[in-house]
């Protein structure tokens, strides 16, 4: 405040001073002297001011920098937050919980896809069809899921609701797990043997269903699951689930390796779709999946 009423003063003054030389003198030695002195005391004058604004622009440049440098930092320690807290690990985790009761089937899945590396693998499945569990044990094994599935259904009657309805439910909650498609590579495929049996199954996860499945089954059952209902049930997962997949067989003499090759193609075909890219980008030209 001192310096801008200095200057401001030093500058009327100057001009005051050296007007009323050059006045009252005119040309002349003492008239060039009160020229030079209103110069010295007009150029005092401006030195100080200009000093004052220089003050003034970095003080203001030195408060905003802390301004910048305060808010680098709070963002800093925003996103540096260590991989072990709940805030972070839970913007990795993909999981569901999905709960379905009909007149003919009592569902509970509870499913985590790409298990985290500091979470260990559980696969815990009961529908009351031996080689159901099996089929569904080798899809979250090879998939990298863990899953709790339990089914209590009217095996009295058949085989069809229980495979049929688990199926169902376990596609709404991978469908649910996964999101928005955001940030995935969306295509995968897998070409999974086992002895003499080779599948092959390619999936993209589109947001719209089709399943083309093809397993070349004969017998009429695999322990107490009906043949039949094996490609069925890929196909209620995939309807379910939302994605296109086509799932083939290519080789194979034993129906047992030939379904147990097809679930494991499947899953590492879904395991390579869904993995991450490091991006948050929506993988379509549409822009939405």
């Amino acid at each position: 405040m001192g310096l801008i009423m200095g200057g401001s003063v030093g500058a009327c003054l100057g001009c005051l001073i050296g007007f009323y030389s050059t006045m009252k003198f005119g040309p002349g030695p003492r008239g060039y002297l009160g020229t030079i002195g209103q110069y010295a005391l007009g150029s005092g004058a401006s030195f100080g001011f200009f000093m004052m604004i220089g003050s003034c622009i970095r003080s203001d440049a030195d408060r905003l920098s802390a301004q910048d440098r305060d808010a680098l930092r709070k963002n800093m320690e925003r996103w540096r937050a260590p991989a072990s807290t709940p805030m972070a690990q839970m913007s990795l985790e993909r999981t569901a919980v999905v709960e379905r009761k009909t007149n003919e089937t009592d569902i509970k899945v509870q499913l985590e896809l790409g298990t985290l590396t500091t979470t260990e693998q559980t696969i815990e499945i009961n529908t009351g069809i031996g080689f159901l569990d099996h089929m569904y044990h080798a899809l979250a094994k090879h998939g990298k899921w863990s899953l709790h599935l339990s089914c209590t259904g009217d095996l009295h009657i058949d085989d069809h609701h229980t495979a049929e309805d688990t199926a169902i439910a376990l596609g709404m909650a991978f469908k649910q797990a996964l999101g928005e498609p955001r940030g995935i590579k969306r295509f995968g495929h897998a070409y999974c043997p086992l002895d003499e049996a080779l599948a092959r199954a390619v999936v993209d996860i589109s947001g719209r269903p089709f399943a083309v499945v093809d397993l070349g089954l004969k017998r009429e059952r695999i322990g107490a699951l009906s043949c039949e209902m094996i490609p069925h049930v890929l196909q209620s997962f995939i309807t379910a689930a939302g994605i296109t997949v086509h799932v083939d067989v290519l080789r194979g003499d034993n129906d047992h390796h030939r379904a147990e090759s097809a679930f494991k193609a499947l899953a590492v075909a879904i395991r390579e779709a869904v993995e991450r890219t490091g991006s948050n980008d929506i993988p379509s030209t549409k822009g939405v999946l």
